[in-house]
C-alpha cells in the first residue's frame, strides 16, 4: 500500500505527494496509424456520419472524416462490409474465421449480433441496401459464393449460390452495390472478369464484361455502376462503368513502371476517385470522366481497400489507417506517416522514444503525439535503452545510435560488430547488449564499447538486469539457453526450459523470460521454472516483456498483450490489433506498445506508484535537496509542479538503494513548489 505524504518547509513551499497503486491495465488506444492500423475493409457515409469496419472487429465512426472514434463491437470477429437502410446499420463478417456474422445497430455505437443460418467456414464479404432489402455476398473454402438477403439485418435467408454460371467461375462476392433498381455483385474469377446482377436479390444473372482479370469492388456513384480491379495480363488498373449493369464501358488504364490493383471507387467534387494497391503501397487515381486518370501523391500510405465521399471530404482507408482529401487530389494521413515497423520503445528524460525499420526514430512526451527524427542510418534499429541522460539504440549490422533527447542522433562506435544487435539494457552502471553471434557488448557511456566473451556463439535475443545480475536468453543450436553474470565478463550457462526465449526482465525479486509459447521464471538467472499455469496456454509467441507499475506486461504475435502481477498467472488484454507487437515501455503513468505497420498503442493512465520523501532541506547555493524512499532495483522518477495540476519532469534514475537523494537547482525561483515521485 502506498500512502500520500506531504511535507511543508520554509518558503518556497515544498510539498511531496504520491498516490495509490492502480490495478493492472486493460484498455488500449490507437496512437498511430490513425484511427487504426488494422485493415479497414469498408467505409460508408450514412445517417450523418462516416462509418468503417476492420479485420479486428472494430467499428469506427466519424462526423467529418478527420476525427474518428474507435468502437469495439465487443465480439471476437473480423468485419468486411457495412451498409445502412431502414434506420439500421448492418456490419457483416465472420466470427473466429469460420462462422458467418452480422451485427446490427441503430446508431453505429451499440451493436447486436444476429444469428445467420449459413454453412460452416463461410464469411460474409460484403453488404448493401436497396429496395427495402439488405443483400450480403459470401465466400467459403469451397470457392462457391452465395448470397443472403434480409429485410431488417436480423432475419436472413440464403439465396441460390452463384457458383459457376455460364462458365465463369466467381470464387467469392467481395462487393455488392444497388442503384437504378438493380443489385450488382463482383468477385474474383480465375478466368475472366464478371459481374452478377439481380432486380430483387434472389434471381441473379452473370454478365461477361469483356475483359480478363479480377474485379474487387463495385459502387453505384454519379448515376452509374463503377467496378474496379486488376487486369493481370497487362498489369493494368481495371475500371468499368455501366448505367444499367448489362453494358459496360472500359475505363481501364495502364500504370507506368508497376501495377495497380484497385479495390474501391467513389465520386465527389466533380471527380471519380479510385483507390487500391500499387508497386510502392497505396495508390489513388482521379478522373473527371472515368476515362482519363491522374495519380495522386499519397505519401507512405499502405494499400487502400475502401473509399467514401461526403460533405466535401474524401476518405480512403485500408491497411495502414485513413487518409483524407478535400479535393480528391491532395491527400493527408491522420497519423504520423510512419507505416513501417516500430521495433523498440523506452522512456527517459520525460519522453518516450521509439525506433524501428530503416533507422526510424520517434519521440513523444505524452505517448499520444509523436515526432519523427532521423538517426543517420537506414539499418533497422531493434531495441533502445536509456540512462545517464542518453538514449542508446541498437540494430542490424552492429549499428549503435545515441541521442540525448530522442531527436538528434549520432552513429556510435562503427565497426564494433557486424552481427545484428538484438537487445540492450542498462544495469550495474553500464549499458549491455547481445548479438546474433553470442557477443556481449558493454559501455559505461553508450559511446565507447567493448566486446566481452559470453562463452557461446549462440543467438542471444534478449538481455535484462536485476538483483545485481545480468541475464541473457536465446537459442543454442537445438535448445534454449540462458546466461547469467554479475560483471559482464564471467558467464554461467543454464537450461531455462524447452522453448526458444526471446526476452527477459526483472521484477518483484525474480527474472521472467518469455518466448515461443512459454513463460519461465528464476530468482537468480540460474535456476528456472516453467510456468505451467493454464493462463499461459494460448498466448502464442511472446517477443518482449517488461516490469513496471507492479505488473509484468508481455507483447507478441497477432496483437497479443498479456499482463501478470506475479509472473505466474497471466491475463490476455484485448489490444484489437491483428499483427505482431514488438516492444512495451512504461512512463508518465502509462504503458506504450509498438509493433508492425507503424503501430503505437497506449494504455489508459494509471495512478503513479508513490515514493516517500525524507530529509528535505536546503543545500549550499540555494539548492533544495531531498531524499526519496522506495523499492530498490527499480526506476524512480521525480516530477515538480507549482499548482498540483501541471507537472514537469525533474529527474529519473535507477534506484540502487531503498533511499536515493535528488536535488532541484531551480526551487528558489518559485514561491511554492510541489514534488511527487513514482517508481516502476
Amino acid at each position: 500500500m502506498n500512502f500520500v505524504h506531504r511535507l511543508l518547509i520554509t518558503v518556497p513551499l515544498i510539498v511531496w505527494t504520491s498516490t495509490l497503486a492502480a490495478d493492472p491495465l486493460a484498455q488500449w488506444h490507437w496512437r498511430n496509424p490513425l484511427p487504426t492500423a488494422n485493415s479497414i475493409f469498408d467505409v460508408i457515409y450514412a445517417n450523418g456520419q462516416f462509418i468503417a469496419v476492420d479485420e479486428g472487429g472494430e467499428i469506427l465512426t466519424s462526423p467529418n472524416g478527420f476525427d474518428w472514434t474507435v468502437r469495439n463491437c465487443g465480439y471476437a470477429c473480423g468485419l468486411n462490409g457495412v451498409a445502412f437502410g431502414n434506420g439500421t446499420y448492418v456490419a457483416v463478417g465472420d466470427a473466429d474465421g469460420y462462422t458467418a456474422l452480422a451485427l446490427t445497430s441503430p446508431d453505429g455505437v451499440t451493436w447486436t449480433p444476429e444469428s445467420i443460418d449459413a454453412p460452416h467456414d463461410t464469411a460474409l464479404q460484403s453488404v448493401c441496401f436497396g429496395n427495402g432489402l439488405f443483400v450480403a455476398g459470401t465466400s467459403g473454402s469451397d470457392q462457391s459464393p452465395g448470397i443472403l438477403t434480409s429485410p431488417d439485418g436480423v432475419n436472413w435467408a440464403a439465396q441460390v449460390p452463384a457458383g459457376v454460371v455460364g462458365g465463369l467461375g466467381i470464387e467469392g462476392l467481395d462487393s455488392v452495390a444497388y442503384g437504378n433498381g438493380l443489385f450488382v455483385a463482383v468477385g474474383p474469377s480465375p478466368t475472366q472478369a464478371a459481374v452478377l446482377t439481380s432486380p430483387d436479390g434472389t434471381n441473379w444473372t452473370t454478365v461477361d464484361v469483356g475483359i480478363s482479370g479480377v474485379l474487387n469492388g463495385v459502387s453505384f456513384i454519379h448515376g452509374a455502376f463503377v467496378a474496379v480491379g486488376l487486369e493481370p495480363a497487362l498489369q493494368d488498373a481495371a475500371v468499368l462503368l455501366s448505367g444499367d449493369g448489362s453494358t459496360w464501358t472500359n475505363g481501364s488504364f495502364h500504370t507506368v513502371g508497376g501495377y495497380c490493383d484497385l479495390h474501391s471507387a467513389t465520386y465527389g467534387a466533380g471527380l471519380y476517385v479510385v483507390a487500391g494497391s500499387g508497386t510502392a503501397g497505396g495508390a489513388i487515381y482521379s478522373s473527371p470522366d472515368g476515362k482519363t486518370w491522374t495519380e495522386s501523391d499519397i505519401g507512405a500510405a499502405g494499400g487502400l481497400l475502401a473509399t467514401a465521399y461526403a460533405n466535401g471530404v474524401f476518405v480512403a482507408a485500408g491497411n495502414q489507417g485513413v487518409i483524407v482529401s478535400t479535393n480528391g487530389i491532395d491527400w493527408a494521413s491522420l497519423g504520423s506517416d510512419v507505416s513501417s515497423g516500430v521495433c523498440g520503445v523506452a522512456y527517459n528524460l520525460g519522453a518516450f522514444v521509439a525506433v524501428g525499420a530503416q533507422g526510424l526514430a520517434l519521440r513523444s512526451v505524452d505517448g499520444t503525439a509523436w515526432q519523427t527524427a532521423a538517426t543517420g542510418t537506414t539499418n533497422t534499429l531493434w531495441r533502445i535503452a536509456c540512462c545517464n541522460g542518453a538514449f542508446v539504440a541498437v540494430g542490424d549490422g552492429g549499428t549503435v545510435a545515441g541521442s540525448t533527447n530522442g531527436i538528434e542522433w549520432a552513429i556510435l562506435n562503427v565497426g564494433l560488430t557486424t552481427n545484428t544487435i538484438n537487445d540492450i539494457c542498462y544495469g550495474n552502471g553500464m549499458f549491455a547488449a547481445v548479438t546474433d553471434g553470442g557477443e556481449f557488448l558493454t559501455s559505461r557511456d553508450g559511446r565507447q564499447w567493448a566486446v566481452q566473451n559470453s562463452g557461446t556463439a549462440s543467438i542471444l535475443y534478449g538481455i535484462g538486469f536485476g538483483g545485481g545480475v545480468f541475464v541473457a536468453v536465446g537459442w543454442s543450436g537445438s535448445a534454449p539457453i540462458a546466461l547469467s553474470s554479475t560483471d559482464g565478463s564471467n558467464w554461467t550457462s543454464s537450461n531455462p526450459g524447452l522453448e526458444t526465449l526471446a526476452a527477459v526482465t526483472y521484477g518483484n525479486g525474480y527474472f521472467v523470460a518469455v518466448g515461443d509459447g512459454t513463460v519461465v521464471t528464476s530468482p537468480d538467472g540460474l535456476n528456472w521454472t516453467t510456468v505451467s499455469s493454464s493462463s499461459v496456454t494460448g498466448l502464442g509467441r511472446l517477443g518482449r516483456v517488461c516490469f513496471a507499475h507492479e505488473t509484468f506486461v508481455a507483447v507478441g504475435d497477432n496483437g497479443t498483450i498479456a499482463t501478470s502481477t506475479n509472473g505466474f498467472d497471466w491475463s490476455t488484454e484485448n489490444s484489437w490489433a491483428q499483427f505482431n507487437l514488438f516492444d512495451v515501455a512504461y512512463g508518465n503513468d502509462t504503458f506504450v506498445v509498438v509493433g508492425d505497420y507503424g503501430t503505437i498503442l497506449q494504455s489508459d493512465p494509471l495512478p503513479p506508484l508513490g515514493l516517500s520523501l525524507s530529509r528535505a532541506g536546503w543545500l549550499t547555493n540555494g539548492i533544495f535537496g531531498a531524499q526519496a524512499a522506495g523499492p530498490a532495483n527499480q526506476t524512480w522518477e521525480i516530477q515538480t509542479s507549482t499548482n498540483l495540476v501541471d507537472w514537469t519532469w525533474l529527474a529519473q534514475f535507477p534506484s540502487t538503494n531503498a533511499t536515493m537523494p535528488f536535488m532541484d537547482i531551480g526551487a528558489t525561483n518559485y514561491s511554492r513548489r510541489f514534488y511527487r515521485g513514482q517508481w516502476w
